[in-house]
């Protein structure tokens, strides 16, 4: 069976989970007239999820579109690209030439970083790769125009509308096809004293259906599970002495297929859908990943400005949650704090005086190698974004917090649809 074949059939047994794709497009327009597509990426999308606006940024000789397909577009894409060499860009045909690779993996784990894309679900891609005689060039020069975002250079502007993590590098030129898996998923994988929990989120799969597989290395030797359970949308495996290693994956049993996975060593500096909750276990992994997309280091609330403390608030809630660890310098020692329950009071403060909406937020004290440090926990947003009064809004990226981009406030504060023409 060829790739493009095992792509549609996968897209055919999925046609009740999902309702359609988001197609996000980049190409160039030619002097003679002809277009040349430099990347696309369709995500499919479930049943449930709204279908995303129509819109176009127009820089003249460069555009950025984003549209709505159903799923006969998708199957109709992808065979066009395929056997026509053709990308459908709404009202455009833009000639291609090129072939579709298979996956890598089986499937990329949820909340796992690959090919400069996170997702929360296990997913996976099939790639068209373009070939480069007819690849639209990127533009290296900043693009601006009256009424849409202002980029430094056509790289920033392809990362930021596709959702690619730029700080990660940049994409191939391809069109890029994701498919979640909405069946189920491990939503967190929590590191006990003695003890591993796993918490999986059942979607379209019953949870009486599902299993958990544990491999643990600990104590100098291995240990393994049988096939657990959920109770409560839980499972759990016990370990003796200090944990090296631990492999989690979750199953099916009404299809023997393995849906997803989770994976932590002291040794990585991956810790993506992991949570340390053994407090000196949890900081000591902190400290010593540094600072990143969700970790922040902080002195002290009087040498580092309360702005910048908010920013890092604001920035974490509005992207993927946070850590802010106060008492510890750039280097990640840690210096300690006088008088902790007045820095939790000047936190709580700041954070309900100054922050539009407050986002929601956990203080922990902790004491280690005889100092007190803070950890404020910030949870990612559920609905309304978050600014800093009369400062604007923060997001997060790599370890610096800048303001939002037009398009990035686009999508935190989203408009009705509008449907533009391509052409």
């Amino acid at each position: 069976m060829s790739v493009i074949d095992k792509f549609l059939r996968l897209l055919d047994q999925r046609k009740t989970t999902y309702s359609g794709g988001l197609g996000r497009f980049a190409f160039t327009t030619e002097p003679d007239g002809s277009h040349k597509a430099s990347f696309a990426r369709i995500d499919l999308l479930e049943k449930e999820e709204q279908a995303p606006s129509e819109n176009i940024l127009d820089y003249g000789n460069f555009r950025l579109a984003q549209t709505f397909l159903t799923l006969d577009q998708v199957d109709i894409l992808a065979r066009d690209l395929d056997e026509k060499k053709v990308l459908h860009v709404g009202d455009l045909d833009i000639a291609v030439n090129g072939n579709f690779s298979p996956p890598y993996m089986p499937y990329v784990a949820s909340q796992r970083q690959f090919s400069l894309t996170r997702l929360n679900w296990p997913w996976l891609f099939y790639a068209f790769q373009f070939g480069v005689q007819i690849v639209g060039n990127v533009p290296q020069f900043p693009l601006a125009k009256l009424g849409l975002p202002i980029y430094p250079d056509g790289r920033k502007a392809v990362c930021e509308f596709f959702d690619f993590d730029g700080e990660m590098g940049f994409p191939s030129p391809e069109a890029l096809f994701i498919l979640p898996d909405f069946r189920a998923r491990i939503r967190n994988l929590r590191l006990l004293e003695g003890k591993i929990l796993v918490d999986v989120e059942p979607k379209q799969e019953p949870p009486d259906y599902l299993r958990v597989k544990f491999y643990i290395e600990s104590g100098g030797k291995p240990s393994r599970s049988e096939d657990l359970p959920l109770k409560d949308g839980l499972a759990e495996f016990k370990y003796e002495g200090d944990l090296k290693l631990a492999l989690v994956h979750l199953f099916s049993t009404r299809t023997n297929e393995d849906l997803d996975n989770r994976a932590f060593s002291p040794l990585w500096g991956i810790r993506d859908g992991v949570e340390i909750a053994v407090p000196e276990l949890r900081v000591r992994e902190l400290l010593r990943g540094g600072e990143g997309v969700s970790v922040e280091f902080k002195l002290d609330l009087q040498q580092d400005s309360s702005f910048r403390f908010l920013q890092s608030v604001v920035a974490f809630a509005n992207t993927f949650g946070g850590t802010v660890i106060v008492g510890v310098n750039d280097d990640g020692r840690i210096i300690g704090i006088q008088n902790a329950d007045q820095v939790k009071k000047t936190i709580d403060n700041l954070i309900s005086d100054k922050c539009d909406p407050p986002p929601r937020y956990d203080v922990k004290q902790i004491e280690m190698e005889g100092s007190t440090i803070i950890l404020v926990d910030v949870q990612k947003r559920q609905d309304l974004a978050h600014q800093v009064r009369d400062r604007g809004c923060f997001v997060r990226r790599g370890r610096t917090n800048r303001h939002a981009t037009t398009l990035e406030l686009a999508e935190l504060f989203p408009q009705p649809a509008q449907r533009i023409s391509l052409v």
